[in-house]
């Protein structure tokens, strides 16, 4: 059953339905009451796409990696590329973010540094850093 999968992986019933819908886990046997009868392969299966999630690889990417798998085909080159992809996506964030921090560095050494800033009425005062022009 749904719950007891999930119970096994470490992730929520919810979770186990959503990777469900979007055809990431092998079609279960059903119960005579309807319910989804999960084997060890959809063990392996949640096992695998947590996985990849840890090394940042997105669902549509490991949806690739499982339907070249389900295939027949060896997903090796596949998963290499898809982490590669996901490093260079990374460092591109890291880097934009890296420009954001020094941006803000700027803008705290700015605000520290205005002696003449005075108290203004509440609601009415906008630190020079974030003015329009300001940063």
């Amino acid at each position: 059953m749904v719950s007891e999968l999930g119970a096994r992986v470490r992730v929520s019933a919810d979770t186990v339905r959503y990777y469900d819908r979007l055809g990431l886990l092998p079609v279960p046997d059903r119960s005579e009451a309807g319910y989804r009868l999960y084997g060890d392969d959809a063990v392996e299966r949640l096992r695998l796409i947590r996985q990849a999630q840890s090394l940042g690889l997105r669902l549509a990417q490991i949806s690739e990696l499982i339907r070249t798998l389900d295939g027949g085909d060896c997903p090796c080159d596949e998963t290499v590329a898809a982490m590669r992809s996901r490093r260079q996506e990374i460092e591109a964030e890291i880097a934009a973010l890296d420009g954001l921090r020094s941006k803000l560095t700027a803008a705290i050494e700015r605000a520290d540094g205005d002696e003449d800033c005075e108290p203004c009425e509440p609601g009415s005062c906008l630190p020079e850093a974030l003015r329009v022009g300001g940063g």
